[in-house]
């Protein structure tokens, strides 16, 4: 599991920031949003990332490597070369 570290840690980090640290476009963490998978909150315009609200939505999408890709819909992809 994740846990929050030192204080050196901000408390609020941007959208920007959470994606490029999973390497994804900020767009895909603003879609993660707005579904409500990802939760944020508004400081003036900005909207920001509490630092334990990133750490949870990372805990709860951890994927096992033994669970193996999965197809859409959820069913495991049989077709995956090993």
């Amino acid at each position: 599991m994740i846990e929050p570290s030192e204080r050196k840690n901000p408390l609020a980090i941007s959208l920007d920031e959470v994606a490029s640290s999973v390497g994804v476009e900020v767009m895909t963490i603003r879609r993660e949003v707005q579904r409500g998978h990802l939760r944020a909150t508004r400081v003036g315009r900005r909207l920001v990332v509490l630092q334990a609200d990133w750490l949870e939505y990372l805990n709860r999408n951890i994927v096992k490597a033994e669970d193996g890709e999965k197809k859409k819909g959820g069913k495991k992809n049989e077709n995956h070369k090993q």
